[in-house]
C-alpha cells in the first residue's frame, strides 16, 4: 500500500493587540490538503465485501478567520492558534485503465465513483517561529514549524460507499514553512 499527502496554506495575519505576554494576530486563511492511496487491496467495500483496487484519493480545502497569540523572544517565538470556517472535500475512487484507451504519457484512471460534501469546522494549532533572516526595513523571514488539528464532520458516506459511516477528524497536518513579516 503506498500513501501519500501534501499540504499548502496561505495566511494573512494582522497584529491587533500587544500584552504583556504576547502578541495577538488576526486574518483570513485558506488552506488545502491532498491524500491519495494508490493500489490499496487491503480495503473493502463495506457493503460488497470486495477489495478496492485502484486509488482512493482525498481533497480538503478551508477557508476562513484564524488568530494567533505570540508569545516569546526576538529570533523565537512560539504561538498559539485557532481558527474556523468552510471546509470541503472531494472523495474519488478510480481504476487504472489499461492502455489503448489512454492517450496521454502518465497511468489512466476511470473514475468510479465521487463525493462532494462541505461543512463547517475549525483547529486548533501550536508551533514555532525562528527568525532566519532581517532587514535592514524591518522585515524578516521566519521558519514555522505548526501542527495544525482540524476538527470537522462531514457527515454520512453513504451515497460513497454505504455502510461506511461517518467521515469526520480529527486531521493532524504537520506544516514546514515560511513567514513574512514585521
Amino acid at each position: 500500500m503506498s500513501t501519500s499527502g501534501l499540504a499548502f496554506e496561505a495566511a494573512y495575519h494582522r497584529h491587533i493587540a500587544h500584552w504583556r505576554r504576547g502578541d495577538l494576530y488576526l486574518g483570513p486563511e485558506f488552506g488545502a490538503f491532498i491524500f491519495n492511496n494508490e493500489n490499496s487491496d487491503n480495503l473493502t467495500q463495506p457493503s460488497t465485501g470486495q477489495p478496492i483496487q485502484g486509488a482512493l484519493d482525498a481533497r480538503v480545502f478551508y477557508a476562513g478567520p484564524g488568530i494567533k497569540f505570540m508569545m516569546g523572544e526576538e529570533r523565537f517565538k512560539y504561538f498559539l492558534g485557532a481558527g474556523g470556517g468552510y471546509y470541503h472535500v472531494d472523495l474519488t475512487e478510480s481504476d487504472e485503465v489499461p492502455r489503448p484507451p489512454c492517450t496521454n504519457f502518465g497511468p489512466c484512471f476511470q473514475t468510479n465513483r465521487s463525493l462532494n460534501k462541505g461543512t463547517i469546522g475549525g483547529y486548533v494549532s501550536l508551533g514555532v517561529d525562528l527568525i532566519a533572516f532581517d532587514t535592514q526595513t524591518g522585515w524578516n523571514w521566519r521558519v514555522r514549524l505548526e501542527d495544525k488539528i482540524h476538527l470537522v464532520n462531514f457527515g454520512s458516506l453513504d451515497s460513497f460507499s454505504p455502510g461506511a459511516g461517518n467521515l469526520s477528524g480529527p486531521i493532524n497536518v504537520i506544516q514546514v514553512g515560511v513567514v513574512a513579516g514585521f
